[in-house]
């Protein structure tokens, strides 16, 4: 087992799921990390009947094939314990280009940006959609 490189800081701001990532990872730190964030978003998910996730990478976050799987498995995991949207500020523009492909190919709510102003204006944006959808505006 190669020792792991590549780390994540979570926490929470209310019902924001906060994630940032430093470093290129490799398999084993993507594990550890992907661990981290199902304990973390386990802790208090329940918690919120609306919650979102905001994904901030350093400007070497990246990773093997297998590592950017993990990631994009992360994401649908988040969705499918009631996430309902994540913003992803990105640092360069392979992240930009992976990021869109995989919201393309899965079809979520996610969205990248280049800086976290316009990240928080969307998932902003998008908790007034689900207050109007659900009528409890």
């Amino acid at each position: 087992m190669a020792a792991p490189h590549g780390h994540t800081k979570l926490f929470w701001l209310d019902n924001l799921l906060q994630t940032e990532a430093f470093g290129p990872f490799n398999e084993d730190a993507a594990v550890i990390a992907l661990e981290k964030l199902k304990s973390t978003t386990l802790e208090r998910c329940h918690e919120f009947s609306f919650w979102q996730r905001i994904d901030i990478l350093d400007f070497e976050t990246m990773g093997s094939p297998k590592v950017m799987g993990m990631i994009g498995y992360s994401y649908i995991w988040c969705f499918e314990q009631g996430c309902h949207a994540i913003a992803t500020v990105y640092s360069n523009q392979l992240q930009k280009s992976l990021l869109s492909r995989f919201t393309e190919e899965s079809k979520t709510n996610m969205k990248g940006f280049d800086n976290r102003h316009d990240a928080d204006e969307w998932l902003k944006e998008q908790h007034s959609v689900y207050l109007n959808r659900t009528g409890t505006n």
